[in-house]
């Protein structure tokens, strides 16, 4: 073999200790993911389930108005837009609404906010519900 062919040749050298380590490293990774989505794949869906809470004990009073605090809970599996909620402040003889939307509400997530009233609204009847929402 000529010098020429020497610098040509190619040398099969073994695999390092940290070579060895992102193997092992990319295989564990490749089956986590893929034990995750076998998972997740054989959850059922569980659409849309709110939990509405209203929380009459806080009512403020604030500059032009009286702001009535709320928690609201997206209990199913699905991820949800648009939602269009709605807080009805009832007495007797008068019934006021105020709407609200929340762009994007996450499987599982909780929103706290407020509503807004011209009247004070302690001791009067407060119902929160949702109207409407997009998949």
């Amino acid at each position: 073999m000529s010098d020429k062919e020497k610098d040509n040749a190619v040398v099969d050298v073994p695999p390092t200790a940290i070579e060895w380590g992102m193997r092992a490293f990319s295989l564990a990774a490749m089956l986590v993911l893929f034990g995750f989505l076998t998972y997740a794949t054989m959850l059922p869906a569980v659409g849309p389930n709110f939990a509405l809470e209203v929380h009459s004990d806080k009512i403020e009073e604030r500059r032009n108005g009286w702001a009535v605090p709320f928690t609201m809970t997206n209990k199913g599996t699905v991820a949800i837009a648009d939602v269009l909620y709605e807080m009805r402040l009832r007495r007797p003889g008068s019934t006021e609404a105020k709407q609200g939307r929340i762009a994007i509400f996450g499987a599982g997530e909780s929103i706290k906010g407020e509503v807004w009233f011209e009247n004070d609204p302690r001791g009067s009847d407060l119902e929160l519900r949702v109207d409407t929402y997009s998949l």
